[in-house]
């Protein structure tokens, strides 16, 4: 048998060793909770000009005449809280008396939804992008996936409205992704829109969250992490993340409503378009699953004739008169 002064040394140890563990374990949880509520909220997004650089092999250069477009109009927005928006107005000589507002995509910046531009110009339509809170040349400390962002969308429709002496029921909102929940959360609130158009939405930040945790780091992660990683979203960013829910919100849209999503996306599956579709009221409403083998949010670039002519029979059949018409 160990010398009794031996046994008392070892209890000493665990009394002393096994709180000291459990508190670096508890630390530990609670830092990697930090850290993945960091990647959610406050992650690092890039300038307008790193938007541009990994965008230019499809646009080209950085340059609005090779783009076709007019030199835009600066504009900056106060939305309130500190919070300040910067965008581009793109005003169109056509004049079809028509306007549509572009949103960009998580981590993104207004350049990148160039892409949807030729949709609506030769209908006459002006155009205005701008970089979300917490995006590009916009401040915020934090993205809230359309929480806030769904406010914003309507100060900026609010604002264009006014500058492009245009009502609201010329105006159409579409968004890719980050911005695709967020114009649905934002037409919820906004009946007279003419349309609102969203390229591979997400249900609602939970089951997001959910999902890609379990994608990226497996189920044990998801069902340990996900929970307290929700909890310390909210409470850094002001808000509830429960109530991020373009599913909710689609149940509230008055507007026609075109969704599209490719079956090939890992990031955000289809099912959440497809929830989403079915939980619209109404019948003036088109969902499109692709099967272009577009990776998440690359529909337009994989194939843009084909999402044009989706988008144009769209108007077409649920926004006649929408711009002028097609040639």
């Amino acid at each position: 048998m160990p010398p009794q002064e031996d046994v008392s040394v070892q209890r000493k140890a665990l009394v002393i060793g096994l709180p000291v563990i459990a508190l670096l374990a508890v630390g530990y949880y609670l830092w990697n909770c930090w850290y993945f509520s960091t990647e959610v909220v406050a992650y690092k997004h890039s300038t307008l000009q790193e938007v541009w650089e990994r965008t230019e092999p499809f646009l080209g250069p950085y340059d609005f005449d090779a783009l076709g477009l007019p030199p835009p109009e600066d504009f900056t927005l106060d939305v309130g809280e500190g919070i300040v928006l910067s965008g581009w107005l793109f005003e169109n000589e056509l004049n079809g008396d028509c306007g549509v507002i572009l949103h960009h995509g998580r981590g993104g910046a207004r350049v990148d939804t160039f892409v949807y531009v030729p949709l609506f110009w030769d209908r006459g339509c002006d155009v205005v992008m701008f970089d979300a809170r917490h995006h590009g040349q916009s401040t915020g400390e934090y993205a809230t996936y359309g929480y806030y962002e769904k406010e914003d969308s309507l100060k900026v429709l609010a604002w264009f409205a006014q500058r492009a002496d245009l009502e609201v029921y010329q105006i159409g909102l579409m968004g890719v992704s980050y911005g695709a929940a967020t114009v649905l959360q934002a037409a919820a609130l906004e009946p007279d829109l003419a349309f609102v158009a969203a390229e591979a939405p997400f249900q609602d930040l939970p089951t997001l969250i959910g999902e890609q945790g379990e994608v990226r780091y497996g189920p044990v992660v998801r069902a340990v992490l996900a929970p307290p990683v929700l909890l310390f979203v909210g409470w850094r960013a002001h808000f509830d993340p429960a109530a991020v829910s373009p599913l909710l919100a689609a149940s509230e849209i008055e507007a026609p409503v075109f969704l599209i999503h490719s079956l090939q996306d890992v990031d955000i599956p289809p099912t959440h378009v497809e929830a989403i579709y079915a939980n619209i009221p109404h019948d003036r409403k088109v969902l499109h699953v692709t099967d272009w083998g577009a990776p998440h949010a690359q529909c337009m670039k994989t194939d843009p004739d084909a999402f044009k002519a989706y988008i144009d029979a769209f108007l077409e059949q649920h926004v006649p008169g929408f711009g002028l018409t097609e040639p």
